[in-house]
């Protein structure tokens, strides 16, 4: 489960979790009416990400997602 945790104050962030079937990278930067959230998802994994009580699955790859605030 991805689950972003958009601290007040801070305007990125950005880590990677090594994990046995490769990497799984998240980054977010705050605009001015949007969140920008980046994830990369290694091959044969399903990943659940979940923003604002709403949850999407994603599959292998690379993802980019817009979130209004």
């Amino acid at each position: 489960i991805i689950e972003p945790d958009f601290v007040a104050g801070l305007s990125w962030a950005k880590g990677y979790y090594n994990s046995v079937h490769g990497a799984i990278c998240v980054e977010w930067e705050k605009k001015e009416k949007e969140i920008i959230l980046q994830i990369e998802i290694p091959v044969n994994v399903r990943a659940v990400v979940r923003i604002a009580g709403q949850e999407e699955v994603f599959g292998s790859g690379r993802y980019q997602i817009h979130h209004a605030v």
